[in-house]
């Protein structure tokens, strides 16, 4: 492990001299994919509500993000026909929460639900103010007009502390160089917070000419743990089945009496993933959330 403080300035500098260190932009352009629950408030709880959020922003051929809200909401103690109102705030673009969505819980037998698309390409279009969406801090579900009207709510600490870390998936690709296009590889991370003690990062590689027993180095960057780049691990690539090319998946985790890397924790604050070619110290895969 020595070679780790050589590998981090190599890598530093590569990225450096070729302009690939990883940013807002880029990660914009890249694939992701994150859900988060509803925790309910006090009159939530009494009304049964659950509910959750999908945030999806996908790589475009025009360089331009295709911004996608999937909601989830059910209740036990509403009404068939009750109107509850998704609202959200994105501090980047404006200081006042936005209408996200107004909808009606519909159903029977003791429970509603309501479900919405919202996005750049669905029918009903992302409101003005909401856009990036990756930059949304706080959303909330309330009953329009009720003195205790909000029933759950969402602060995303996304890069906050394991003790105030929410349940979370944030799933992205990442974004392959000149090496990696040659072997035909791709490859994304995946993050789950479920609770402090249940926290997970995945890195999925698979390549078409890339050979059974290549490892790849996983380093990564961490909003709460300092700069630089710091190891996770690796992953070791085997063979699909003849002619079926390669895949490798590493999954840290600590749960099941497994503990996660020095600097992983919490997983949401992962800012930026590396894969570097063991043998060679070329650096094949980086990306950003």
């Amino acid at each position: 492990m020595s070679r780790v403080p050589v590998v981090l300035a190599c890598t530093a500098a590569l990225l450096a001299l070729f302009g690939i260190v990883p940013h807002a932009s880029e990660a914009q352009r890249a694939t992701q994919r994150r859900e988060l629950a509803f925790l309910p408030t006090e009159e939530g709880k009494a009304r049964g509500m659950v509910g959750k959020i999908r945030l999806e922003s996908l790589a475009s051929t025009s360089g331009q993000a295709v911004e996608k809200v999937i909601l989830h909401l059910e209740a036990k103690g509403l009404p068939d026909g009750a109107p509850v109102q998704v609202t959200a705030l994105n501090p980047s673009v404006s200081p006042d929460p936005i209408v996200l969505a107004n909808l009606v819980l519909k159903g029977a037998n003791g429970k509603v639900v309501a479900d919405a698309q919202i996005g750049t390409d669905s029918p009903t279009k992302l409101p003005i103010g909401l856009s990036p969406i990756a930059t949304l801090t706080e959303m909330r579900v309330i009953r329009p007009g009720q003195k205790q009207g909000m029933l759950m709510y969402i602060v995303n600490h996304e890069y906050g502390s394991p003790e105030h870390s929410l349940p979370s998936l944030r799933e992205w690709s990442l974004t392959p160089r000149p090496a990696a296009n040659a072997g035909r590889a791709k490859a994304h991370v995946i993050t789950q917070t479920e609770s402090k003690d249940r926290q997970t990062f995945t890195v999925e590689v698979e390549a078409q000419n890339w050979p059974a027993g290549k490892k790849l180095e996983v380093y990564f960057s961490h909003c709460c743990n300092g700069r630089g780049q710091f190891l996770a691990g690796e992953v070791v690539l085997q063979a699909r089945g003849k002619g079926k090319g390669v895949e490798a998946k590493a999954t840290f985790r600590n749960s099941n009496k497994q503990s996660l890397p020095v600097g992983v924790s919490p997983v949401n604050g992962i800012t930026a993933v590396w894969l570097v070619d063991e043998s060679t110290q070329e650096l094949l895969f980086a990306g950003a959330y």
